[in-house]
């Protein structure tokens, strides 16, 4: 069927359409963190815990009995499992494998994604609420892509975001930052259309407290971008910057077998 024809504007004008509100994944006063059916990214310096980040979103959704797709492009399955089973005793699910089991699919691609491979990945894994891209710049080598490029920014969206969004997920592109703090202001490396084409949320992760076992470590996580504008009106401005922060991101690893990973509001927001 063709797109290039009106849409049909009742059902927004008679009442029926609802905002989006960031309903994904959750903080600890158990507001949203990603808007269904929307792309987001989550761009960060090595180590800042943009992977947890994004895994405990996971978990809220996998305890809601909600399907979680997982494209990694970084890593492995044994990190990444390792990693969601020592969240469990924080949720406490101190047998939640089965959890892992039933709502955790995690694919590893080796080549570019193929309509075929498209169409009975996504529709095999219903109601499937977020699918997270770890890895954005090697996804789009994979496919022979420009991350410097603004039309392979667009490119890489139609054929790996989109289709994931047309199922109600919450894309959400794991990404990295330029060296430059100073100079990278909101964006991740890369062309800007990987933050001004979304249709969600950009979020950008600080360190101020290092990651590690033994230690107990925090960044802030900051608002780069909101494009329906239900986020900032929960969050705070810290700075003289642009960005407010939508919380702290605390991952408590003293205990070598167990990970605590809280998302806690900004200080002073209720």
């Amino acid at each position: 069927m063709s797109t290039w024809k009106p849409v049909d504007l009742e059902p927004v004008l008679s009442g029926d359409w609802q905002r989006p509100m960031p309903t994904i994944g959750l903080r600890n006063d158990d507001r949203g963190l990603f808007y269904p059916g929307k792309s987001h990214t989550v761009a960060s310096e090595t180590e800042a815990g943009k992977t947890w980040f994004a895994l405990g979103a996971c978990w809220d959704e996998m305890q809601a009995g909600h399907h979680v797709l997982y494209l990694d492009f970084e890593d492995d399955q044994g990190t990444i499992v390792d990693r969601l089973r020592t969240l469990q005793h924080h949720r406490r699910e101190h047998s939640g494998d089965w959890r892992i089991r039933e709502y955790f699919h995690y694919i590893r691609p080796e080549g570019p994604v193929n309509h075929n491979d498209q169409v009975e990945t996504l529709h095999a894994f219903q109601p499937m609420t977020l699918a997270v891209a770890d890895g954005t710049t090697e996804a789009m080598v994979l496919h022979s892509l420009n991350p410097l490029d603004n039309a392979d920014v667009a490119t890489f969206g139609a054929i790996l975001v989109k289709p994931l969004m047309a199922l109600g997920a919450a894309s959400v592109c794991l990404d990295h930052v330029t060296k430059d703090r100073d100079g990278r202001g909101r964006y991740a490396i890369g062309a800007v259309h990987k933050l001004n084409g979304l249709s969600g949320a950009g979020y950008l992760l600080e360190n101020h407290s290092p990651f590690g076992i033994g230690l107990k470590g925090r960044s802030d996580i900051k608002i780069t971008k909101d494009r329906p504008g239900q986020l900032r009106v929960n969050g705070l401005r810290r700075d003289k910057s642009r960005m407010h922060s939508y919380g702290d991101l605390v991952l408590d690893s003293l205990n070598p077998t167990s990970v605590w990973l809280d998302v806690w509001p900004p200080q002073g927001v209720h």
